[in-house]
C-alpha cells in the first residue's frame, strides 16, 4: 500500500511497478488510469428559452469542465438531445462553461441539462431547462370600437407570438369580468394575426382591454384597448 500526489498527472495510462530495496522490479503489464474529474452541474442559466430562437446563449454553473466539452439538452421522454452549435468556453477554473443552442424546431417540453468532457466523461445531475412557447404580444386590435349588443362582431388582432387554439378576450377595465369569443380563432402561420367573431349581445358599456391567451395559458399584458358604446 502506498500513497500517491496526481496533482498535475496527465489523463492516460500507467504500468504499475514494484520495485523492492534490493533493486528488482517487477515486469508484469498491470496499469492504472488517470482519468479527468466526472464533470459536475450545479446550475443552468437561463433555466428556459423560447422555442424558434435561433441563437441561445446558456451558461452552465459547476465543477470539473474541460476545454472542448459539450454541453448537451436531453429530453429523456422521447430520447431527443440538442447540443450546443458555437464551441464552447471554459471559464472560472472549470466551474462555467458557456454555448450557444439552435431552438428552432426544438418542441416544447423539459430538458435535463448535461456537459459531456473531451474525454468522453458526462455528468448525471439532474438539473432542467425548459422549452417554451412565446408570450403572446399585441399590437392592435381592429376595429378598436363596437357597439353593444352586436351579436357576431368580427376582430382582428395583430401581433406576435398567437398559437393555433388561442383565445381572445375582453377584460372590463372597471370590473374583473372577461368575455371571449365565440367562434374558432383563425390564426395565421406565422403568428402575427387573430381573427374571431365575439358575441357582444350582453356587454356593457365600456373600455375593454384586448387580451390573447395561448393554448398553454401564456396571457398577453399588453394595454390595447376596444371602447363598447
Amino acid at each position: 500500500t502506498g500513497v500517491f500526489d496526481l496533482t498535475g498527472v496527465a489523463a492516460g495510462s500507467y504500468g504499475v511497478y514494484v520495485e523492492n530495496s534490493d533493486g528488482q522490479e517487477s515486469v508484469d503489464e498491470i496499469t492504472f488510469m488517470v482519468t479527468l474529474p466526472i464533470p459536475v452541474v450545479f446550475s443552468v442559466d437561463p433555466s428556459s428559452g423560447l422555442i424558434g430562437d435561433s441563437s441561445l446563449s446558456m451558461s452552465v454553473s459547476g465543477s470539473g469542465f474541460t476545454d472542448g466539452c459539450h454541453i448537451h439538452l436531453r429530453d429523456s421522454m422521447s430520447g431527443v438531445s440538442i447540443t450546443n452549435f458555437s464551441p464552447t468556453v471554459v471559464s472560472d477554473g472549470g466551474q462555467k462553461v458557456t454555448g450557444v443552442f439552435d431552438l428552432t424546431g426544438v418542441a416544447v417540453g423539459l430538458y435535463g441539462v448535461f456537459v459531456e468532457n473531451a474525454d468522453g466523461q458526462e455528468s448525471v445531475d439532474e438539473i432542467i431547462f425548459t422549452v417554451q412557447l412565446p408570450a403572446p404580444m399585441i399590437d392592435s386590435v381592429n376595429p378598436s370600437a363596437g357597439l353593444t349588443g352586436d351579436p357576431s362582431l368580427s376582430l382582428s388582432i395583430t401581433g406576435s407570438g398567437f398559437i393555433e387554439g388561442c383565445c381572445i378576450h375582453l377584460m372590463n377595465k372597471s370590473y374583473p369580468v372577461m368575455y371571449t369569443n365565440i367562434s374558432p380563432t383563425i390564426t395565421s402561420k406565422d403568428g402575427t394575426i387573430v381573427q374571431c367573431s365575439i358575441d357582444l349581445s350582453r356587454v356593457p358599456v365600456g373600455s375593454y382591454s384586448v387580451l390573447i391567451e395561448n393554448p398553454d395559458k401564456q396571457l398577453s399584458t399588453d394595454n390595447v384597448i376596444f371602447h363598447l358604446n
